[in-house]
């Protein structure tokens, strides 16, 4: 977690109630009354000798912003407001400053866009080892470690899709209550997206990009993911 106190006067907690909050070691400005769920990434520009490393600050997730408290709003309008929060404080004419960024959302559905962007490459300190690379947006990549899957709609609801009308649907699963409008009960707040997501972590054996020749049977590897989504959105 972030919380800016105005200008540089950004601190950061990782979520353990024995931890204290501590300055942020980063040079960046955010306004104050500002609490963010953020991931501090190494991104690299470039490939070999010439390659630069710069921290920047992914946002996840927000819960106030500039004194507005968004947490109740459904995750894609928090996500929609991050971007615009981005676009207002970075300051692309300081390179001197870490950049801010929103983290790339996609679908479940539409997850083989993310493995598009994977490719090798080789990273400085790699010892010329290829490493799994993602390209962000504006040609920086990072290396993975995995992705979040965020749950945004609350109990009893769930989402569904119509092979009939060809459309996601809403559905109550206690009520048995079925529409394809958004129920304004259904919209999970920060809290319920953050308890709830889950983390697929790409470690040893989990097979991501087709270079990749270990493969774990006992973990889940891209084509698992891929072929259970494809079974239930056809």
């Amino acid at each position: 977690f972030l919380l800016g106190l105005g200008k540089s006067q950004i601190y950061t907690w990782d979520g353990r109630q024995s931890d204290r909050w501590t300055k942020l070691d980063l040079k960046t400005e955010l306004p104050r009354d500002t609490l963010l769920s953020v991931e501090i990434v190494h991104e690299l520009k470039g490939e070999g000798k010439a390659q630069r490393k710069i921290s920047a600050i992914h946002i996840l997730d927000v819960l106030v912003l500039n004194g507005n408290d968004v947490r109740k709003q459904h995750f894609n309008q928090r996500i929609q407001l991050a971007e615009k929060f981005v676009k207002a404080v970075s300051k692309p004419s300081r390179p001197d400053m870490n950049p801010i960024r929103v983290k790339e959302v996609y679908r479940l559905e539409e997850m083989e866009k993310i493995f598009v962007r994977l490719e090798m490459k080789i990273i400085k300190s790699s010892g010329g080892i290829p490493r799994l690379s993602y390209t962000g947006r504006d040609d920086r990549h990072f290396v993975p470690t995995g992705l979040y899957i965020v749950r945004t709609v609350n109990d009893p609801w769930t989402m569904a899709y119509s092979k009939n009308s060809k459309r996601k649907f809403f559905f109550n699963k206690m009520t048995k209550q079925a529409t394809y409008n958004l129920p304004s009960e259904s919209i999970a707040p920060f809290h319920i997206c953050h308890y709830s997501r889950l983390f697929w972590e790409w470690g040893e054996g989990v097979k991501v990009h087709d270079s990749q020749k270990r493969q774990d049977p006992e973990k889940l590897s891209k084509e698992d993911v891929l072929s259970f989504i494809q079974a239930h959105y056809p």
